[in-house]
């Protein structure tokens, strides 16, 4: 039986929309982080990892990458920024928006993944369409569910009738 939910889909789709308001009902009981986008006033895009309830802003302390640089620092970076992921233990809900390619090599950041998907907390993430080992690893375990979010099901798609507490 899945306690583990990912949506994924075109980018821009509705994903992350569909996760926030499912999340409004349950805060409190939820953890994990959100990836944010930011572009700079020089239109340079970075990505940024930042805690699920947090108002932080993008920030040199929470980012990941700038669009188009795959540089060896990127795994340290989401290395060090899976402390997001420590308290897990704490909630009963664990957010992972969003899951990539990008962190394939990131050894300290995928094996917080794995041994929160391994725990009996439901998660519930955003996991981009894109090949990867460590993204199909993900998705062919047993007790993960995919939702495929398109334009003609995102308005119908309700959480709370998919996840089984």
């Amino acid at each position: 039986m899945a306690n583990n939910y990912f949506l994924t889909g075109e980018k821009g789709i509705g994903k992350s929309t569909i996760i926030n308001s499912f999340l409004e009902e349950y805060k409190g009981i939820v953890g994990g982080f959100r990836t944010i986008k930011n572009i700079s006033e020089n239109g340079i895009i970075s990505f940024h990892i930042v805690n699920i309830f947090t108002s932080e802003k993008p920030n040199k302390d929470n980012f990941l990458f700038n669009r188009g640089e795959r540089s060896k620092d990127v795994n340290k970076s989401f290395d060090k920024l899976s402390v997001v992921l420590d308290d897990y233990n704490n909630y009963d809900i664990v957010v992972m928006d969003e899951l990539g390619p990008t962190e394939e090599d990131a050894k300290v950041f995928k094996e917080k993944v794995f041994k929160i998907l391994d725990s009996k907390k439901i998660v519930i993430g955003v996991i981009q369409k894109a090949k990867s080992e460590f993204l199909e690893t993900i998705l062919k375990r047993d007790d993960v569910k995919v939702l495929e979010i398109t334009r003609n099901n995102r308005n119908e798609i309700d959480l709370n009738k998919e996840i089984k507490f």
